[in-house]
């Protein structure tokens, strides 16, 4: 293995062009150097240096190893800086699993607001389903992934961050269309559109049987903006949030459903050993997010 120390002298009497200079710098003994760089000279089969009455001057092969060298300096000193910022969150990346879209408000904003906290962050996005998410959690591919549905797991964490006010979609062509609000008793015979393990499937299943009732439901491995086409043309009812497709879906009605509280909630799951710094601070940010919203909605 080559002597460190002995390249580090080397590139201090190349840079001062004398051996006493550079002993003077270092703050030891002439000799010492010499020694140690005959012995790196030695060691890697070339002479590294002219010695002469002029001073002292790398050969050709000196000026090709030092010039090497002092480029692998500065990718050791790089790589030393860049952990020292890792280690305070200040450098590296958080891996997103996304079940949801980007355009949903509160994500938006905590991304942005976080990427301008922490410009050299990288923010990585994996788009899976809740089953793909939750196996990369367990396996360290991802740092958190954002569902609307949970059940517990163990070895994770999770948290509700944000919930929207959700609402039924239906065909106006329908005779309920007319209504004013829909109440559970009305949707008992209905048939509904859903994601697998969504948040819409979840309010479905859970308001029917604690009515006692079966529900009437189809799941459909498509976008939540897919779902409701297929309930324009007739084909179920669609529990949705509040309706910011109106305008691209003419066809719909949106009711609400009277004395419930209906949302779509919206959780963060980590692995609860999770030890990246960078990913504190986001889930701190997103805790902060969160209890913000919360105080303006609920003063």
């Amino acid at each position: 293995m080559l002597d460190l120390l002995a390249i580090y002298y080397a590139i201090i009497v190349v840079e001062e062009k004398s051996l006493s200079s550079a002993a003077r710098i270092l703050n030891i003994r002439q000799p010492t150097i010499s020694q140690r760089i005959r012995h790196l000279e030695k060691s890697i089969g070339t002479t590294l240096f002219i010695r002469n009455a002029k001073g002292v001057h790398p050969t050709e092969a000196g000026k090709v190893f030092l010039d090497q060298c002092r480029e692998a300096i500065q990718v050791i000193t790089d790589a030393a800086t860049r952990a020292t910022q890792a280690g305070r969150g200040e450098q590296g990346s958080v891996r997103l699993g996304l079940q949801i879209s980007l355009s949903e408000d509160f994500l938006r904003d905590m991304l942005s607001l976080y990427k301008s906290l922490h410009p050299l962050i990288n923010l990585e996005f994996i788009e899976s389903d809740q089953n793909k998410s939750i196996a990369d959690l367990k396996h360290g591919k991802i740092d958190i992934c954002f569902l609307t549905a949970l059940a517990p797991q163990a070895e994770l964490d999770a948290e509700e961050f944000w919930s929207v006010p959700a609402i039924i979609a239906l065909p106006k062509s329908h005779s309920l269309a007319k209504r004013k609000s829909l109440n559970w008793e009305d949707l008992k015979n209905e048939h509904f559109l859903a994601r697998e393990q969504s948040a819409s499937a979840h309010i479905i299943v859970n308001n029917f049987k604690r009515r006692g009732w079966t529900p009437s439901i189809e799941f459909k491995n498509v976008k939540r903006e897919d779902l409701l086409h297929l309930a324009s043309i007739g084909l179920g009812f669609v529990i949705t949030r509040m309706p910011e497709e109106r305008e691209r879906h003419p066809d719909l009605a949106y009711l609400s459903i009277s004395n419930a509280d209906l949302h779509v909630r919206f959780y963060g799951v980590w692995r609860s050993d999770n030890d990246n710094p960078a990913f504190h601070q986001f889930l701190e940010l997103a805790r902060s997010m969160a209890a913000e919203r919360r105080r303006s909605c609920c003063p």
